[in-house]
This record gives structure tokens, C-alpha cells and sequence, in this order.
């Protein structure tokens, strides 16, 4: 879940973006049990279409994008994610530097 925030976070902060981000649902699968040490990887189910997402972002204020990820341990995938994120621009009036949030 943080790797697909931190992924959004990221990007939006590359195209200058402030905005809330959301975990609108996921869903996790646990396949293995974890034995050795862990890879932890995270990335979006098809790649981030940028055009769309500011597109979204200028006319509702708002848009969906969906991230998969999972853990990695001994070689194989012991873990599978899958996340849906709402982002909701944020205006300069509505930014509290003073409070924490993604």
C-alpha cells in the first residue's frame, strides 16, 4: 500500500501536483510464508498515463489509478497486492503545511 503512494506521491510531485491521495480498496494474497529475507516491489498495472491523469485532475479535480505490488522471498513472489488510489487535487488555500497526510 505505501509503495503505490509512494509511486503517486512521486510522479505528482514531478509534474509540480499537489494533491491528496486515497486508497479507495486493495486487495492482498498471501501465497507463501516468508523465509529468507524480503523484496518488497510495487508498480502500476499498466504505466502511469500522465496525459489522462492530468486530464482527470484539470476537469473533476480528481482521478483513479490502479498499482500492483508484493513481496519477493527466496525467489518467488509470497505476497500479491493490488490497490486502487484516488488523487484529489489540492488548492493553495486548502494546503495546512501543519498537518500530516499522503
Amino acid at each position: 500500500m505505501l509503495g503505490g503512494l509512494a509511486i503517486i506521491r512521486l510522479k505528482l510531485a514531478d509534474l509540480g501536483i499537489t494533491a491528496r491521495i486515497m486508497l479507495a480498496s486493495s486487495k492482498i494474497s498471501y501465497l507463501h510464508p516468508v523465509t529468507e529475507d524480503i523484496e518488497v516491489f510495487c508498480e502500476t498495472r499498466s504505466p502511469i498515463n500522465v496525459a489522462r491523469v492530468r486530464h482527470h485532475l484539470s476537469r473533476d479535480g480528481a482521478a483513479t489509478i490502479k498499482i500492483t505490488g508484493g513481496i519477493e522471498s527466496a525467489s518467488k513472489v509470497v505476497v500479491k497486492y493490488a490497490g486502487s488510489y484516488i488523487i484529489r487535487i489540492l488548492k493553495t488555500e486548502d494546503i495546512n503545511h501543519d498537518e500530516c497526510f499522503c
